[in-house]
């Protein structure tokens, strides 16, 4: 039997996963939409998007997405394994928190003043990654990391570290997210300092990174770099065609191999519906 890899409806042979979208998020939600409840999308609502969604990624010929979405990002994985259940979508789903001011850090420094929060962080990747993600019997593949843009807070350095250390007991695949590319260099120095290899690192959002000694440098430490906001031109993200030079030159420096594509797209949103999550069910 060949490699194997966790889905969310069971393990599957890497050699089944066929096309395969690398960073997407078929269903998010920022931090607060849960006490919104004026016209928010109820559960069976975002199911249906959802699978109308899928299909469509399906009629372009893709087989497996995985899911980048974070724990506090709306991450709900018993919705994304009925999704795949009725669509036949190979869905791969996440482990890990988001950055410090988009996600949950108030809860964690909170933690912080009755214990030994770090110990609990580690502890919370490593049942998730070997026993099954929010109490279920669904095993994430990826564990997700963020950092801020040209900083990493103590608070992400945590998550970081602690990372590294679960990367290092579990095989399991780092995901970085990075805030325009910038702090790619530092968080790959931070996670192999904590045991995590190099090997099974991909640090996120490069694309929006202009720097070609900047990618040369990370690339070198053995890590790969995504390339996963294709079609984003907006937000003062670079275009397309900016992206695709610097994709050009780290394929010219050797790496094709470690290049990740993808689109970072979110899909169904949670809470109100908004322009976004409409618009993404035709990509």
């Amino acid at each position: 039997m060949g490699k194997m890899i966790n889905t969310v409806a069971g393990k599957i042979s890497v050699d089944d996963m066929g096309k395969t979208l690398m960073h997407e998020h078929l269903v998010f939600g920022y931090d607060g939409y849960k006490a919104d409840c004026a016209g928010a999308l109820s559960r069976d609502e975002v199911v249906d998007r959802t699978i109308k969604i899928a299909k469509k990624i399906m009629s372009y010929g893709v087989k497996t997405v995985l899911d980048a979405t974070a724990m506090d990002c709306g991450r709900d994985v018993e919705l994304l394994r009925e999704v795949s259940e009725k669509t036949g979508l190979n869905i791969i789903c996440s482990t890990g928190y988001y950055n410090q001011s988009m996600g949950s850090s108030r809860y964690w420094w909170n933690l912080s003043l009755t214990g030994d929060e770090v110990k609990h962080r580690e502890e919370l990747l490593m049942t998730e990654l070997t026993k099954g993600a929010a109490g279920t019997n669904i095993l994430p593949s990826v564990i997700k990391v963020a950092t801020s843009e040209g900083v990493i807070t103590d608070y992400e350095q945590k998550w970081l570290e602690v990372a590294g250390r679960v990367q290092k007991a579990t095989g399991a695949v780092i995901y970085t997210h990075t805030k325009t590319g910038t702090m790619g260099e530092e968080q790959v120095n931070i996670l192999i300092e904590n045991g995590a290899n190099p090997e099974k690192i991909v640090v996120g959002h490069m694309c929006g990174n202009q720097n070609t000694g900047y990618h040369d440098r990370i690339l070198a430490k053995g890590v790969s770099v995504r390339f996963d906001r294709l079609g984003q031109d907006y937000l003062g993200y670079p275009t397309d065609e900016e992206r695709l030079k610097i994709m050009k030159h780290d394929v010219e420096a050797g790496y094709l191999n470690r290049i990740v594509i993808s689109h970072d797209v979110l899909g169904t949103m949670w809470g109100a519906p908004w322009n976004l999550s409409e618009a993404t069910e035709d990509v």
